[in-house]
């Protein structure tokens, strides 16, 4: 199954509205702008509701909820509200789902997209929106059965498209975390995929 940009994030938007351009920030803008007014239009959102953005301490989030905060104010004219949360708070929110907007982080437990798809799944404990469609549902559950391959391939990139298709959305990725490492004067260094050195068989130059 061929993906091409903008994958499954924002492959059904771009189908659904052909017309705008969703590899340019401003193209992104002016959808969001469109969708907004119309779910005011219709009655499903009250424009004078203040959205509460709760994330944990840190630089890095404050940074980020004040970057996601101006866009909704400055493009869709929302009442944005930031709350910086010690972690026991910020978590406490998430299992009582008793927040509007909230930051979360996820490192990978294993090298597979499924440890971070069936954190979606229905009755998962880390799904702290309530999301629930049977069909990702499905789609997870026989992808959790199969062998690696094509077949099992193409059933993830399906659960992502209804992940962020009509009545989706319940997350939406932001960035990846990095790790900057200085590696001068040793070699036989081991680094996996999901972000852990290991020094067993390190040696100096």
């Amino acid at each position: 199954m061929t993906q091409a940009w903008p994958g499954a994030l924002y492959n059904t938007l771009q189908k659904t509205y052909a017309d705008f351009d969703l590899t340019t920030y401003a193209g992104r803008c002016e959808l969001a702008k469109k969708l907004y007014d119309e779910a005011v239009a219709d009655g499903a959102w009250n424009p004078n509701t203040t959205v509460v953005y709760n994330f944990n301490t840190s630089d890095t989030h404050k940074a980020i909820a004040e970057a996601c905060g101006h866009d909704w104010q400055t493009v869709l004219g929302m009442t944005i509200s930031l709350e910086n949360q010690e972690w026991a708070t910020c978590t406490n929110g998430l299992g009582e789902h008793s927040f509007g907007v909230a930051r979360l982080g996820w490192i990978a437990d294993y090298n597979d997209p499924v440890t971070y798809l069936e954190l979606l799944v229905t009755g998962n404990s880390y799904n702290y929106g309530l999301y629930t469609d049977t069909v990702f549902d499905k789609d997870i559950t026989e992808a959790k059965a199969m062998l690696a391959g094509a077949d099992r391939d193409k059933l993830l990139y399906e659960a992502e498209e209804t992940l962020f298709g009509e009545g989706g959305f319940p997350v939406c990725p932001i960035y990846y975390y990095t790790n900057m490492y200085c590696m001068k004067g040793l070699t036989n260094v081991g680094y996996t995929s999901m972000g852990y050195f290991f020094f067993w068989y390190a040696q100096q130059k």
